[in-house]
């Protein structure tokens, strides 16, 4: 991509000057920091700007001063440098880089191969070829989908698709919870509520839920019930209760009927559905004699401890046997190292587990430090005041439910939008409302949920994206035109035609920044920033109307390369893109 293409090529020009300059310090090309704003062509000599800042290099190479700083004025001009010029802003020396603005234009507009990538990925070329597994979403069978695992869902998913876009070869895993005693309160709760087994199918989802509130609610005054509820679990976890083990394969399998539909909406799709109850406790043997032997484990009164390095016990067996959670998390790693040769594995879950996760890598590095270190914990902030309008905690798909009323209640109210029911829009409208207001947050921040800030037709979210790509689909279909073979700069000479290339040029800078940091608000800001651009665009530049047929086609080709590059970020997030609303 042209801007990548143009920093890259600075980027070496800048090293070759400061090695020659700074002795003491080792310049490495592929890090010499170039601010990442663009800045306005200047169109009384046809040039545009990169500004690279003496304390973006300083943070990186603190022996540089102003003085080598300077020398980098001498760089010749060549076919990507037009001119070389030092300057001050606010006191701070800068080196601004003069680039041709219709050779950028040029080059950022006529990269077939680039916007073909764009359009339909190549995953055969891929960059990295490294494995990955996500672990994502992992709601329990005897609780609702909640709002915490819609963030696992959402985020998760996110990073699936931005690595896939990169070329990993992802395994996208949800690791449902249908073990340990919540199970054995699951069975006891449907016992006391006398629920059968068509009550169940009927209604699977809230009938397991109210059977585990009332048990669960219930065990916290009667001893008695929680008792019943470990002996549950620990015949199941022995295979000595068939009975409880054929419901338990009956809520298993009504359960993820029930989970499908919910991630078909969200436009989700796991390779793989793993249960916590494939790694009971017989299935840990192994790891545990390998912690006894490096002398990690000790037997407190029939527990099976393990002593961390921060001198805090934490117990991987319980005095009957039964296994617990992180002790079912060890085994399922090592089994899925072996399974998938994995170069790395994440779980995304939010932040209050951090300590399990920690817990959980320095066990694994001990049984086997080679591979520990490709464990990765995505952590994120929760959502706060997430109700519906009873003021109630839902499920999450009250949540969309409502959420597709709100939308058909404005589409309803809205003058210019032709409503398109048969398609399903309102619904796509509303999860992909809800979805960015989440995705648009900084992932470790707690947040405040707003219905009417999610669901704004105006503004920054999920509804100016969609309704910016069906306004690009639309300018397409009835415009009139053919797209041209090649880019004519010279007729995109406006300043809202160079400032929508300019924002086209930088979706790979933005990419890489969201794949670093892990960090999905960094492609949602930039999204809202190019169909601001592009809203911009459309106002001055029309198409159908012109006059010139050459000039026309040249608009069509700038906002079909902007519709291209929304659409893609728009899939990386998660989002359906839609053609019409």
């Amino acid at each position: 991509m042209a801007l990548a293409k143009y920093k890259t090529l600075i980027g070496r020009k800048v090293a070759d000057v400061l090695k020659k300059t700074c002795n003491d310090v080792e310049i490495n090309p592929n890090t010499v920091e170039l601010l990442i704003n663009l800045n306005k062509f200047i169109k009384t000599n046809n040039t545009m700007q990169l500004h690279l800042p003496l304390t973006s290099l300083q943070q990186h190479y603190k022996n540089i001063s102003e003085e080598h700083f300077q020398k980098l004025t001498n760089l010749k001009n060549d076919s990507v440098l037009e001119g070389v010029s030092g300057s001050k802003i606010d006191n701070e020396p800068l080196i601004l880089f003069h680039l041709n603005k219709d050779i950028f234009v040029r080059d950022t507009l006529n990269d077939n191969e680039y916007f073909s990538n764009l359009q339909t990925p190549d995953l055969n070329k891929r960059k990295y070829k490294k494995k990955v597994v996500i672990d994502f979403s992992s709601p329990n069978i005897a609780k609702p989908f909640h709002m915490g695992h819609f963030r696992s869902t959402i985020i998760g998913n996110y990073l699936s698709n931005l690595y896939e876009y990169l070329g990993y070869d992802v395994v996208r895993l949800t690791y449902l919870g249908d073990w340990g005693t919540q199970f054995g309160l699951l069975q006891v709760g449907i016992n006391i509520l006398g629920f059968t087994d068509k009550d169940i199918f009927q209604n699977p989802i809230e009938c397991l839920f109210k059977a585990y509130v009332r048990a669960n609610k219930e065990s916290e005054t009667d001893q008695n019930i929680l008792s019943q509820a470990k002996d549950i679990f620990n015949s199941l976890e022995h295979g000595m209760n068939h009975s409880a083990f054929e419901k338990w394969k009956t809520i298993r399998k009504l359960t993820v009927e029930e989970l499908k539909i919910t991630y078909e909406r969200l436009g989700i799709q796991f390779n793989v559905y793993d249960w916590e109850s494939n790694y009971p406790a017989n299935r840990s043997k192994s790891v545990i004699n390998i912690l006894k032997d490096k002398k990690y484990v000790t037997n407190e009164d029939g527990k099976l401890v393990f002593k961390s390095k921060c001198g805090s016990n934490v117990t991987l067996l319980k005095s009957d046997g039964s296994s617990l959670y992180l002790t079912r998390d060890i085994v399922a790693a090592i089994e899925r190292k072996a399974a998938y040769n994995l170069d790395e594995m994440i779980y995304v879950t939010d932040f209050s587990q951090q300590e399990h996760f920690k817990t959980l890598n320095e066990i694994l590095s001990v049984v086997d430090e080679s591979w520990s270190d490709k464990i990765q914990h995505v952590k994120y902030g929760r959502i706060r005041g997430m109700s519906t309008r009873k003021g109630e905690v839902v499920f999450l798909k009250d949540i969309l439910d409502e959420a597709k009323e709100k939308m058909e209640e404005k589409q309803k109210l809205s003058l210019t939008t032709k409503i398109d029911f048969a398609a399903n829009t309102s619904d796509i409208l509303g999860v992909s409302a809800v979805m960015i207001n989440d995705l648009k947050q900084r992932r470790l921040r707690n947040y405040e949920f707003n219905w009417d800030s999610a669901l704004q037709m105006k503004g920054d979210g999920g509804i100016k994206l969609q309704y910016t790509h069906c306004r690009l689909i639309n300018l397409e279909e009835n415009c009139n035109q053919d797209l041209p073979d090649k880019c004519d700069p010279l007729l995109l000479e406006e300043y809202e035609a160079v400032n929508l290339v300019q924002e086209i040029a930088r979706f790979d800078e933005i990419i890489q920044s969201s794949f670093l940091k892990q960090e999905p608000y960094i492609i949602v800001n930039y999204l809202f920033k190019l169909c601001n651009a592009v809203n911009r665009a459309m106002k001055v530049l029309p198409v159908k109307s012109c006059s010139s047929h050459q000039i026309a086609s040249q608009r069509l080709l700038l906002f079909y390369r902007a519709r291209v590059v929304l659409n893609r970020g728009m899939k990386i997030l998660g989002l359906k893109p839609l053609s019409k609303m």
